[in-house]
Order: structure tokens, then C-alpha cells, then sequence
């Protein structure tokens, strides 16, 4: 916050006033003063203009011919998670073996404590490349299947190509272990 002097205020007081039409009333420097250094502080228009109860049109010329380095707020509402809440869900997700965005909601709430909805965590998870995949099926093998495998491939290890050409491949039927997944 800079401070301004007197005669910067005085001079601006007196541009405004001039700006304004002879047959409005005058605005007294006080009130000027305090709606500056309201502004600086970084209150609102609005606030200002309660505070002061100066006009709108009069505190917005203020703020604009004063208070140019005063960052506003973009307005909107504000994130629920944080970038490290985010890093925190990804990161349970991808090294935690977390399976789904409804396990990592319930990460968040028991070890960070924040309480967020699914759909949250879920477009967090989208942000960072993370999408929704089935994962692939492995097949289940039993260890007597394990052994038959292991045992058919020790017998079949040293055929030869003749061998081979006497097998009948089936390289046009799709054959599905485990369910259909609606393709023909």
C-alpha cells in the first residue's frame, strides 16, 4: 500500500469534484479520505460505499483513479481442494492401489480430515490424466492349472515347425474367456 500525500490527495479530491456537475452536492474530503483508505485496505465498492455511504459511481471513480496497483478478487467460488489435496488423491490412486475415486473420497475424509463429494475427487483425477478404465481381466489359474500349463508347454517345447502345421488354428472366431463383452 502506498501512501499518498496530501496534495496528490487534494489535487484528485478537486478532480473529482470538478468531474462532478455544479448542482450536486459536495463530497466532503474526510469522507474521500476514509473511502481511500478504505479502498487500499482492500475493502469492495459495495462495503466502501455502506461504510461511507457515498455513492457507487463515486466510490468505483476513486477506486479507479486511485487505487490501480489494489488486486481485485476474480470472484466465483473457491476450490474445495487444494493442489496438494489433489496430489494426495493422484497420488493414492496411482501408488496406493486405490481402485476407485469413491475409495479415494474416503482417503481424504479419514486421513486429511476434508469431507468433498465423489464427483469432486473424480474431475481431480480426470485434471490429471487419470480416466476411467476397466481393468484387464487375468485369467484365474489355479495352481493345478498352473501345473498342467507348465507341464503341456515342457511337451511341446521342442516341436518342430511339421509338428506345428498339423494344429488347426482358429484365427477368425473371437472367443471370450470369461463374459461377453457385447462385440460379435
Amino acid at each position: 500500500m502506498s501512501k499518498l500525500s496530501f496534495a496528490e490527495v487534494l489535487s484528485s479530491y478537486s478532480a473529482v469534484t470538478r468531474s462532478l456537475n455544479l448542482n450536486m452536492k459536495q463530497v466532503p474530503q474526510d469522507m474521500v479520505f476514509q473511502a481511500i483508505s478504505l479502498l487500499k485496505q482492500g475493502k469492495s465498492v459495495r462495503e466502501v460505499e455502506e461504510l461511507t455511504a457515498l455513492s457507487k459511481s463515486t466510490v468505483g471513480r476513486l477506486r479507479k483513479t486511485h487505487c490501480t496497483g489494489v488486486i481485485k478478487s476474480k470472484g466465483g467460488r473457491r476450490k474445495v481442494l487444494s493442489a496438494a489435496d489433489e496430489r494426495y488423491c493422484v497420488r493414492q490412486v496411482t501408488k496406493n492401489r486405490v481402485p476407485s475415486a469413491v475409495k479415494a473420497t474416503e482417503c481424504l475424509e479419514n486421513d486429511i480430515g476434508k469431507k468433498v463429494g465423489v464427483e469432486t475427487v473424480r474431475r481431480a483425477l480426470q485434471k490429471a490424466g487419470l480416466g476411467a478404465i476397466e481393468k484387464p481381466k487375468k485369467p484365474l489359474l489355479s495352481a493345478k492349472n498352473m501345473r498342467n500349463r507348465l507341464s503341456w508347454c515342457i511337451t511341446h517345447k521342442d516341436w518342430t515347425v511339421d509338428d506345428w502345421k498339423r494344429v488347426i488354428w482358429s484365427d477368425e472366431a473371437k472367443i471370450n474367456r470369461f463374459n461377453s463383452d457385447g462385440r460379435t
